[in-house]
């Protein structure tokens, strides 16, 4: 911050003097124009300022009076010195504004690097159309660190204007996602509105962090499998989601307005949340019944360590280390469960 307001303010000192040595040859030219048709022609005042500035604004008027020979070289010293002077002036500001802009962007971007530099376990979100977007507000009301990498500039603005960190990348080349944290990322979101940059996006993701989750967009239904070989770990479809969530909507509205409550922060409704449990959890060794109860939650699924997806789990199943629960419950108590799995 130091030293961009000290470069700026040699920018605004270095400019400020140009324009007042310009301001004030400026305002010479004009005093000796008026005197020397005063002195030359014989002129009045007013006739004389009036000419000094048709000449030196070169609007085209016709002279004042007729001029002497002597009077006419005169004014082809004030033409050229006044309308110099002007676009001289002019040249000034518009480099002022122009440096001044530079250095601006310069300065956000480098202090957007910086703050991505300092991130880590945060998701990269690649594309900030309107899919992005949706995610991106899902990311917020989970409290996740989210970088936005999008080629168009637009987008990266809106995703400032947002609140996310951005820039202003391919997210299809190595060293935009590299510029985005990939190797300190938890996860990664392909949702650009093209099925091929994705894949590509998830191949050269995966390339760099095997380890990454990832969910990608596809929207034709024949590019899914193409998408899944590529490294994904999730495809999803939104076009396939949104037409069933307007016929379930349709047919079963309270069952679809359940669903909203749970995955939108702001109706402040119970909530669904996945944890994993850790060695040496408390939780571990313990029923699914007392863990309910003494928590206040619902347990909706087990995913065991052995990969087995238990759906509606029987209460007197225990909890063992490695295991992934699905619990419903209100936001505070469930903000304490990821804390201590």
């Amino acid at each position: 911050m130091a030293i961009r307001q000290n470069l700026h303010n040699l920018l605004a000192a270095i400019a400020k003097s140009r324009l007042t040595r310009g301001g004030l040859a400026l305002a010479i030219v004009f005093l000796v124009g008026s005197t020397g048709f005063v002195l030359i022609e014989g002129w009045n005042y007013f006739d004389a300022v009036y000419m000094t500035v048709v000449t030196m604004t070169t609007v085209g008027y016709e002279e004042v009076r007729p001029l002497s020979p002597l009077g006419r070289f005169f004014n082809l010293f004030v033409m050229l010195a006044g309308v110099g002077l002007m676009f001289y002036i002019l040249t000034v500001t518009v480099q002022t504004v122009v440096e001044d802009e530079i250095l601006r962007v310069f300065v956000r971007r480098r202090r957007m690097r910086k703050k991505i530099d300092a991130i880590k376990e945060h998701f990269i979100l690649c594309g900030y159309g309107r899919v992005g977007r949706e995610a991106a507000k899902a990311f917020h009301g989970e409290g996740v660190d989210v970088v936005a990498v999008d080629v168009a500039e637009a987008a990266v603005e809106l995703a400032v204007e947002d609140g996310l960190l951005a820039i202003c990348r391919d997210a299809t080349q190595n060293e935009s996602l590299l510029q985005a944290g990939i190797a300190r990322a938890r996860g990664l979101i392909a949702a650009t509105g093209s099925d091929s940059s994705n894949v590509l996006i998830t191949l050269t993701a995966k390339a760099i962090n095997p380890d990454l989750t990832l969910v990608a967009r596809a929207d034709a239904i024949e590019t899914r499998e193409k998408v899944r070989l590529a490294g994904a770990d999730q495809v999803v479809t939104p076009y396939s989601i949104g037409g069933r969530r307007m016929a379930l909507s349709a047919v079963r509205p309270l069952t679809a307005d359940f669903f909203d409550n749970i995955v939108d922060p702001s109706r402040n409704g119970p909530r669904i949340i996945e944890i994993l449990v850790g060695e040496g959890s408390d939780f571990a060794g313990t029923t699914l019944a007392e863990f309910a109860a003494a928590r206040q939650v619902q347990v909706l699924a087990v995913s065991k360590h052995d990969g087995h997806l238990l759906l509606t789990p029987a209460a007197e199943s225990v909890i063992e280390p490695g295991d992934r629960l699905v619990l419903a419950g209100r936001d505070e108590q469930l903000q304490r469960l990821e804390g201590r799995a």
